[in-house]
């Protein structure tokens, strides 16, 4: 919608056309489109404008039809794709965001957080900040194979054992948080939350593919 009416005649003239949208159109209706659906001039006025615009050339008559002039149908076409153009390109710049935003999405879900989240709960991810990192002794420590055992010890000094294998789908854990509830559910204590917090700052984008791989393949892992 343009919302200032050009001044000078050539400008005034591409502005009716780009509203009309035709190629050519008889007098009379030209004269009523500009007065009554354009309202930019009095009936009288839109014939003394119309004769204008042939007198000067802008506008040509042939059979009974108006037309542009061949510059100003030029101009205007150049003027279609000028706007073709932006459409274009705003479409284009459109289409990156929504992908822009689509990969950040999946970044997002696909990161350590959102990955620790998936097998956790509020309440469990902030306990998991009581237990220390100096509470773990591990046996077998290799991300890369997705090998990790070890103890870790428990508030009244109880060791709990814990065991990660990648391979075999299992998490192994006795803890009784872990037994009693968050096995049943595929879940993670307090412990094993903390334990990946540790492995993460190993090795993250390991860790992050161990998790990806017990999310997607939950149902295949035994929470033991």
């Amino acid at each position: 919608m343009i919302n200032k009416t050009p001044s000078n005649h050539k400008e005034l003239i591409i502005y009716i056309w780009r509203s009309l949208d035709l190629p050519s159109i008889g007098r009379e209706e030209l004269i009523y489109y500009i007065s009554f659906e354009l309202f930019l001039l009095k009936p009288n006025k839109s014939v003394q404008l119309v004769n204008e615009l042939i007198k000067k050339g802008f506008l040509v008559e042939k059979s009974g039809k108006i037309l542009l002039s061949k510059e100003l149908r030029e101009d205007f076409i150049t003027l279609q794709k000028k706007e073709n153009e932006k459409v274009k390109n705003a479409l284009e710049d459109i289409s990156l965001k929504a992908i822009s935003l689509n990969d950040l999405s999946k970044e997002r879900k696909g990161s350590f957080n959102m990955l620790l989240k998936e097998l956790s709960d509020e309440s469990t991810l902030n306990r998991s900040v009581s237990v220390s990192k100096n509470s773990f002794t591990f046996h077998e420590l290799n991300i890369d194979q997705g090998i990790i055992r070890g103890e870790v010890s428990g508030t009244k000094e109880k060791r709990y054992k814990f065991e990660v294998e990648l391979n075999k789908k299992k998490i192994i854990h006795d803890c009784h948080d872990y037994l009693t509830r968050k096995s049943r559910q595929k879940k993670l204590c307090k412990h094993l939350v903390k334990l990946f917090i540790i492995l993460k700052s190993e090795n993250e984008s390991k860790t992050e593919k161990i998790l990806t791989n017990i999310i997607e393949e939950l149902d295949n892992w035994e929470f033991i």
